[in-house]
């Protein structure tokens, strides 16, 4: 039995709720429950999981869920490259997710964004924006890009990853 197999339906809600991009705020609202009773929840999470952080207990239910949509019989070589892609994917979330970002998108390679909670309803990032980040990325796991509208992005490849990670946070001890 898997950790995430131990939760209750409604912490897998929380945690589901919680890789989506939902602050604990919004995930108190859209469940109609109070912060200190979301509180509760994620130390019960915590405490069954053995994970400390939200971005590993998300990393574990994205993979958790990545199995559970895999056939038990023989997998094809196209199979194993989507799931790897997406063990990827989890992966490049949780360090998305680990610097509490206000907002956070996942994108492909062309810029279509894929999930995310931006402020702003876009399905894609602007042509130009979106090839300046990709000029910058080209070699480098992360990088900073700045913002018009105050915190700079984040953004970050995992690996041969096809997905593209970016989130507006802080700069912990970066100094400008």
């Amino acid at each position: 039995m898997s950790v995430i197999e131990r939760l209750s339906k409604r912490e897998l809600e929380i945690v589901r709720l919680a890789g989506e991009g939902y602050t604990d705020k919004k995930i108190s609202a859209h469940l109609e429950i109070a912060p200190g009773t979301l509180n509760t929840y994620w130390m019960r999470i915590r405490a069954k999981v053995g994970r400390h952080t939200r971005a590993e207990i998300v990393r574990l239910y994205t993979e958790h869920t990545i199995a559970q949509r895999m056939p038990t019989a023989a997998v094809s070589t196209d199979t194993r490259q989507e799931t790897e892609s997406l063990k990827n994917y989890a992966r490049a979330l949780e360090a998305c997710l680990s610097g509490a970002p206000e907002e956070w998108f996942v994108a492909d390679t062309t810029g279509r964004i894929i999930r995310g909670n931006l402020a702003r309803s876009i399905n894609q990032i602007p042509e130009p924006e979106w090839e300046d980040i990709m000029r910058r990325l080209n070699g480098n796991e992360a990088v900073w890009q700045p913002s018009a509208s105050g915190l700079p992005w984040l953004i970050t490849r995992t690996g041969t990853s096809p997905f593209i990670v970016g989130a507006r946070v802080a700069r912990v001890g970066v100094t400008a």
